[in-house]
């Protein structure tokens, strides 16, 4: 992926926060001329994956939110500090909402000494030629 340009939004661990991504997602795949279903993909996928990630936030925790733009995908890596180094269940439905609306939908957990980071990549595509 050839990489164009980024974005990232950090705010406070909270779902009280979430449209504030949701709006930052739906604003660059508009730029990026997605569709509007695209759009709506992306968005709806932005916000499941902070939403499985806030609760395994330590408290005061920081959301970061990186949207990397090339010409024909946009990935989104959502990370939080995390409890216990949880991950998000893989196994319900929000993971498999994120998995449809999504081209590719990874999460996994680094470990830097006593900080856990719980993370969710995602990669929406545009269609070509649609």
């Amino acid at each position: 992926m050839d990489e164009l340009a980024a974005v990232e939004i950090r705010l406070t661990a909270g779902s009280e926060y979430l449209s504030t991504v949701r709006a930052v997602a739906a604003d660059l795949a508009l730029q990026q001329d997605m569709t509007l279903d695209e759009v709506d993909d992306l968005r709806l996928a932005v916000d499941e994956a902070c939403s499985m990630l806030v609760p395994l936030a330590t408290p005061g925790a920081i959301l970061r939110c990186r949207f990397s733009l090339a010409e024909e995908e946009i990935r989104v890596h959502c990370s939080v500090p995390s409890r216990n180094g949880g991950l998000p269940p893989m196994d319900g439905f929000p993971w498999q909402v994120l998995v449809t609306l999504t081209d590719d939908a990874r999460c996994d957990v680094d470990h830097d000494g006593d900080t856990d980071l719980t993370w969710i990549e995602l990669v929406k595509r545009k269609v070509v030629g649609a």
